[in-house]
């Protein structure tokens, strides 16, 4: 009788082994695993930015103007040859960061100086059909002025800590705005031989245009959020005007711009 109780209490301990054995992997399987935490994002400094700066449209522009006078029931010429010097530019502008290194900016900026021109005209003779007399004379205080918006992708890079480098690209929207001669006034006598030239009034002419601009932009941050740096831009364009006396002329826009001024980012 013993030893039966011994057996039976041997094959329960055999068996309550087994079941620990088998129920350990098991519970391992379904104990509950940590969840993964998110990396933190890493930050990649300031989204936006605003420029702002000062200088020079250092493109000289040259162009000629040429037209008919009807005068005296003949037809008469001019040509005035125009020389705009380079012009006091501002600029503004700003941007987003798309990627870290990837922006897009809209910026304006407008330059305007004034040009002198050279005026050579044929007037027909008051009396004698076919016997036009030559004058010439000079104007100055001719306006040129152009208001552009730039719309460029920026590849921005860090060359050096605090230093930052931009290069930028895109289509540029711009109106030009020129004095042209509006008509020639002149001075003779009998027997009308000879005339002299007096003036040649102008009228402001303008036309919109798009063209294409290229630039960099160096800045040196003194802080995260402030800093100093100039601009280098070239843009190509170019504009037909009407002519108060007929006909079209073709002025050239743009051309290298310089400035320098403030930079913000935020």
């Amino acid at each position: 009788m013993l030893s039966h109780r011994f057996e039976m209490a041997k094959i329960c301990g055999v068996v309550a082994a087994l079941a620990v054995a088998l129920a350990g992997p098991a519970m391992a399987q379904t104990r509950p695993q940590p969840r993964p935490q998110p990396r933190p994002r890493q930050a990649n400094g300031p989204r936006f930015f605003v420029d702002l700066s000062f200088g020079v449209n250092a493109l000289s522009k040259s162009f000629s103007q040429a037209s008919v006078l009807p005068i005296n029931q003949e037809n008469g010429s001019l040509t005035a040859r125009f020389a705009a010097k380079n012009g006091a530019l501002f600029d503004v502008g700003g941007g987003m960061k798309l990627r870290r290194r990837l922006a897009v900016a809209v910026a304006y900026s407008h330059a305007s100086s004034k040009a002198g021109a050279d005026v050579t005209a044929s007037i027909p003779h008051p009396l004698v059909f076919n016997q036009s007399r030559d004058i010439q004379g000079s104007i100055s205080g001719a306006v040129h002025a152009e208001s552009a918006v730039h719309v460029d992708l920026m590849w921005m890079v860090a060359a050096t800590p605090g230093f930052e480098l931009r290069a930028f690209a895109g289509p540029t929207f711009v109106t030009v705005r020129q004095d042209l001669i509006s008509s020639i006034t002149y001075s003779e006598t009998y027997p009308f031989d000879t005339a002299t030239f007096t003036g040649a009034p102008t009228a402001k002419q303008s036309k919109s245009t798009t063209g294409f601009n290229a630039g960099i932009d160096v800045t040196k941050y003194f802080t995260k959020s402030f800093g100093v740096g100039g601009i280098l831009r070239a843009t190509a364009a170019s504009a037909k005007l009407d002519s108060p006396l007929g006909g079209q002329v073709k002025v050239r826009a743009g051309g290298l711009e310089a400035g320098a001024g403030v930079r913000l980012r935020f």
